[in-house]
């Protein structure tokens, strides 16, 4: 298997270079008496660690993000706890939605946009909870303006309904910023 199209590839945006430290001993005669058919003449002990954790944007963008020396008995036991933090930390990064950069004019191009410049899909894909929100108080609001003309006044709750007609509304054309298009989900 080999890979054609690089250019269509994301390089991985934080790099953790690593050094563990190991000492080798001598096994004891005890210790040779254990083993099966291996024929071991020495065992690896880890002594210490250390690690450096960069994110690239690219090749001149970067910045050390976080970085750790440590000597020890139990440096392996260490370094695996450190990095499952950093890992964690990374992950929480990695998922903060990235702002958009855009010049004056790509703005107005947004947000008249009503399909997507890579698949030609429109933005609009409801989710039927959404729709069945928006038919709710599309109701309700029906009902309240029946209620209206058939008492002359004003409805106590008129504001409240008109509020939740609106925002169902606004949820409906919302557009989907995070379409993704490797498995064409929403």
């Amino acid at each position: 298997m080999s890979i054609k199209a690089f250019y269509n590839h994301k390089c991985n945006s934080y790099r953790i270079f690593w050094d563990l430290e190991i000492l080798t001993e001598k096994l004891t005669l005890e210790e040779k008496t254990k083993l099966t058919h291996t024929k071991r003449i020495q065992m690896h002990k880890s002594c210490g660690y250390c690690y450096v954790i960069v994110r690239m944007d690219s090749l001149l963008n970067y910045e050390v993000v976080s970085h750790d020396l440590y000597r020890g008995s139990d440096a392996l036991e260490k370094f695996v706890e450190r990095i499952e933090g950093e890992l964690l930390n990374i992950q929480t990064d990695l998922s903060a939605p990235a702002e958009m950069i855009m010049a004056p004019g790509d703005l107005k191009a947004y947000n008249d946009a009503t399909e997507c410049w890579i698949c030609k899909e429109p933005f609009l894909k409801p989710a039927p909870e959404v729709l069945q929100k928006l038919k709710e108080a599309k109701y309700r609001l029906l009902e309240v303006k029946e209620w209206e003309t058939c008492m002359e006044k004003e409805h106590p709750e008129k504001k409240k309904v008109q509020r939740a007609y609106k925002e169902a509304l606004g949820r409906l054309n919302q557009k989907v910023k995070d379409h993704d298009h490797i498995n064409e989900m929403y």
